[in-house]
C-alpha cells in the first residue's frame, strides 16, 4: 500500500502541480488515486480544495490557534 499525503496551503501553484503529477492517474484496478491533503488556513486558496475533494481526496486540517 502507497499513501500519498500533502502537508500545507494548496495555491495556484501546488494546485499546478496536482494536476499535472495526480489528475488522470489510477490504480492498477482502474480506480483514481486516492491523496489526503493536510490544509493550513494561511494562503489556501479554498475553491481549489472543494475542486480536490469533488475529484474524491480527502481534505484534513492543521489547527487554526
Amino acid at each position: 500500500i502507497v499513501m500519498l499525503t500533502f502537508d500545507d496551503a494548496v495555491t495556484v501553484t501546488t494546485y499546478a502541480y496536482f494536476e499535472k503529477v495526480l489528475f488522470g492517474r489510477t490504480n492498477p484496478d482502474g480506480c483514481p488515486i486516492g491523496v489526503t491533503h493536510f490544509l493550513s488556513h494561511e494562503y489556501t486558496d479554498y475553491s481549489k480544495v472543494h475542486d480536490l475533494w469533488t475529484r474524491g481526496h480527502e481534505i484534513a486540517l492543521h489547527s487554526v490557534t
